[in-house]
């Protein structure tokens, strides 16, 4: 029967007055043996009557499944109709949002707020003497230069520029002024989330394309990503609180799901994935919290290898503390993580760009020197994710 509900409908319609008709006939003519049409008008009534016995109920029927069915295809067209008006007036406020954006990073920042106002940055000067000439210098009042940033006439366009250099933690000035830029863009901040969450809302996937790269248009996508790499600081160098860290995943929620959209909000949202599977994995894979919107997959199916051997295992036989045993060595990655004796491990994150590989390396650490007085060497467990969704999906581990 054809999956068209218009030609499924008229089907039936034309089976309800065959059916009917056809049994008549076949009980008439064959049943009792009647070989002439009447020509009483009693028996052409009686018929009618049988007949309208029938089909009036069946037509009746058939008449209300019209009805619903226009109903629903008009009450379909109109909230495609209504989602897709949305959807424009959405893109028409993104786009005055990212104009604003564009205004905020041009303006000078506000000097007076009271988060900003008496910050003072200490900047160290260059020495010839190496890194001991720089130590040096930060003890020796006399080499310190003060610069009151609240006196600077800078736009956040430019303070944003200086991101990269300022970020290197080997920068002795290093924590002020990532405190200093993080309170002047907090409106430019909020700005860039509301964006993030108007389009994460529009249900039309031709029409949330368009938003973002209506977005990504207008805005500087430099700018962008030292915003967003910032976003990332604070939960990467940072002791912010877990709802800080709930509202940063809610973020970068909407930007998981606007990824496939911008290259540019993928691969500037990098940092921040590399720390949140670093902080899954230091947590012996266990999920950060309620309130968390990131996890980790335990359906995935991953490769082990060590030496010559490889073994195909599900991942919650490693993500959730069971015992692997492959080559002679058994697996138990989270319980390592968890086990005092070696005092936890280095937890090594990268990001392979070519592949969309998150590249975790784990280096258990042997701090009561027992392994060492074995003659053993720690292992390293070098595991490769990918994010998929709101899931990092473990794929393979290979024990080094």
């Amino acid at each position: 029967m054809s999956r068209n509900p218009i030609k499924r409908l008229v089907t039936i319609a034309v089976m309800v007055c065959v059916i009917p008709l056809g049994i008549y006939i076949y009980y008439m003519w064959y049943r009792f043996g009647f070989s002439e049409i009447s020509k009483s008008s009693a028996d052409w009534g009686a018929f009618g009557s049988y007949l309208s016995g029938i089909l009036s109920p069946l037509f009746t029927l058939v008449s209300v499944a019209f009805v619903y069915y226009s109903i629903q295809q008009n009450n379909k067209n109109h909230s495609s109709e209504m989602n897709y008006l949305t959807g424009q007036q959405i893109i028409g406020n993104i786009e005055s949002l990212s104009n604003a954006f564009n205004e905020k990073l041009k303006g000078e920042f506000n000097s007076s707020h009271p988060l900003v106002s008496d910050i003072v940055i200490s900047i160290y000067g260059e020495s010839a003497e190496g890194d001991e000439g720089a130590e040096s210098d930060r003890r020796t009042s006399s080499s310190t230069q003060q610069l009151k940033l609240d006196k600077e006439k800078k736009s956040l366009a430019s303070l944003l520029d200086d991101y990269v250099y300022f970020s290197d933690p080997d920068q002795a000035f290093h924590w002020q002024y990532l405190n200093f830029l993080s309170a002047i863009t907090y409106d430019l901040f909020r700005t860039f989330v509301t964006i993030m969450e108007y389009t994460s809302k529009i249900k039309d996937e031709a029409q949330k394309e368009g938003a973002v790269r209506i977005f990504d248009a207008i805005t500087d996508s430099n700018k962008v990503m030292a915003l967003m790499h910032l976003l990332a600081g604070r939960l990467v160098e940072s002791s912010c609180s877990r709802a800080d860290t709930y509202a940063l995943e809610g973020v970068f929620g909407h930007i998981v799901n606007l990824s496939d959209y911008s290259e540019n909000l993928k691969f500037s949202s990098v940092p921040y994935f590399k720390r949140l599977l670093t902080e899954l994995i230091g947590n012996a894979f266990c999920q950060l919290g309620d309130g968390s919107v990131f996890a980790l997959d335990y359906s995935s199916s991953v490769c082990v290898l060590m030496a010559d051997e490889q073994k195909n295992v599900k991942a919650s036989l490693i993500l959730g503390g069971n015992e692997v045993e492959i080559n002679g060595h058994k697996i138990i990655i989270n319980a390592i993580l968890r086990a005092p004796l070696f005092a936890g491990a280095n937890i090594d994150v990268d990001y392979r760009q070519a592949k969309n590989h998150y590249l975790a390396s784990v280096e258990v650490i042997d701090g009561t020197g027992i392994l060492a007085a074995l003659g053993r060497k720690p292992p390293v467990y070098v595991m490769t994710f990918t994010l998929v969704g709101k899931l990092f999906k473990l794929i393979r581990v290979e024990i080094v």
